[in-house]
């Protein structure tokens, strides 16, 4: 697709259009489509996730970006369906950390 490469003055562009990324996957949960933000080393994740999973931090909160400490996520988060979407792949979102109950 070529739709991404126009430039058109005062028109605005997202982070994978500008980076010529016209089909970015989160690195959190595996889905392509959505609001994109990069991570440090050029790898791409949703706005909502990142906000969703609470080890995950922004480097700067105002422009949301670059999204940093994606190693801090603890490994069983990997593991478990996500409170939003029910699926069980890429790492969860937002779950009661002592298992009680499903957020």
């Amino acid at each position: 697709k070529q739709w991404y490469q126009r430039r058109v003055r005062g028109e605005w562009f997202c982070g994978p259009c500008k980076a010529r990324c016209p089909t970015p996957v989160c690195l959190l949960c595996l889905h392509g489509e959505g609001a994109f933000k990069a991570t440090a080393n050029g790898e791409w994740v949703h706005v909502f996730c990142a906000l969703w999973i609470p080890e995950v931090g922004f480097g700067n909160v105002e422009k949301m970006e670059p999204i940093t400490r994606i190693k801090q996520i603890h490994p069983s988060r990997w593991a478990l369906s996500c409170s939003f979407c029910q699926e069980k792949i890429g790492a969860c979102t937002v779950y009661c950390v002592l298992g009680y109950i499903d957020v």
